[in-house]
């Protein structure tokens, strides 16, 4: 699938969840806006493809969207990260990477050198995960303009988890939420392909015993999302995937 491409535009964050049900942002239209950009994929991470026994729901290399700060003890150090993530019916393997940075002379953050990936973990389980498939109606594409559930959209470009993920049914993402009430890790992918004929929004999220994989795809001017989910128990002695204690929230 050479041909995948993101869309560039503007979402609505995730509102803070209340007591109850989940409270998420509005769906977006994957028919508004335009859809551009190349996809990165694990040869972009500078790391193989990990290997995850059992059959594959998805796998994506997404970036966070971010420009970070390390200090050392020769100074200041910027990077960016990016992460892969391939989840089967036999678990979970999650690759991180980063790219050093430094500013030119206008002051914009330039790549210094490739993406070098740091570490892979691959997630263990207590037990086989439990898989739901099914239909979901996409009631972002039936509302005026196409530009989403309700609300209007944010004045900002969110990056990352914020922009891809609102392009998920709300019920798939209000199901997520249920299932990891509060995340360490938060992905998401939201790509067009086979000439804008096809759109899937990937998502991941998972704290230190459960974990959740869902895979949406739709067919242009379809009224409903095709839905594929894993959910994992993962064995509580497994090394944090988070990286830190600032929950990390990465998308396409």
């Amino acid at each position: 699938m050479s041909d995948l491409v993101r869309r560039e535009g503007e979402e609505t964050p995730d509102r803070p969840r209340g007591a109850g049900r989940p409270v998420v942002a509005p769906s977006a239209s994957v028919d508004s806006g335009i859809w551009e950009g190349t996809v990165p994929d694990f040869p972009d991470l500078g790391a193989r493809r990990p290997h995850v026994p059992g059959r594959e729901l998805h796998g994506a290399v997404v970036d966070e969207g971010l420009v970070r700060r390390r200090r050392t003890s020769r100074g200041d150090r910027y990077y960016r990260r990016r992460m892969g993530w391939v989840a089967t019916t036999g678990g979970i393997a999650v690759v991180h990477a980063e790219q050093a940075l430094a500013p030119d002379p206008q002051g914009r953050m330039r790549p210094r050198a490739p993406f070098v990936a740091r570490r892979t973990t691959h997630l263990e389980l207590t037990a086989p995960p439990k898989r739901r498939v099914g239909e979901v109606p996409d009631v972002a594409a039936r509302t005026t303009g196409g530009g989403g559930e309700g609300g209007s959209p944010a004045p900002a470009r969110p990056k990352g988890y914020w922009r891809d993920s609102p392009f998920a049914p709300t019920t798939v993402r209000e199901g997520i939420a249920s299932f990891v009430s509060s995340p360490d890790l938060q992905v998401a992918s939201a790509v067009s392909w086979d000439d804008g004929k096809r759109h899937s929004v990937s998502l991941l999220a998972m704290d230190g015993r459960r974990a959740v994989a869902v895979e949406c795809s739709r067919l242009s001017g379809g009224s409903h999302w095709q839905v594929e989910q894993l959910t994992y128990e993962l064995r509580p002695d497994v090394e944090p995937v988070g990286g830190g204690p600032q929950r990390e929230r990465i998308g396409g």
